[in-house]
């Protein structure tokens, strides 16, 4: 069993209900709302995840999307294999 903790930026949870949160691995970086060390923010760095915000949850948009930014120009995760991972 594993335990994690969630914290929100504006709303919880989008129009169809779906829960919008920071994920963190570890109670003290949850505390301090420390998302640089967010899951998120981490698969948004490795490249394996992509940078979406949904308004008014805006509050770190720049921030993930300059960590997108170097994950694509430097190639990491999904970025390697292809230029546009995740896109339709």
């Amino acid at each position: 069993q594993k335990i994690i903790w969630l914290n929100f930026d504006k709303d919880p949870t989008d129009r169809y209900g779906r829960t919008l949160a920071f994920i963190y691995l570890d109670e003290e970086n949850a505390n301090s709302n420390n998302v640089t060390q967010s899951l998120n923010a981490d698969m948004v760095k490795k490249g394996y995840s992509r940078a979406i915000s949904y308004s008014p949850n805006t509050t770190y948009k720049k921030d993930f999307e300059s960590w997108m930014v170097t994950a694509r120009e430097d190639k990491k995760g999904a970025w390697e294999a292809c230029p546009r991972p995740f896109e339709e």
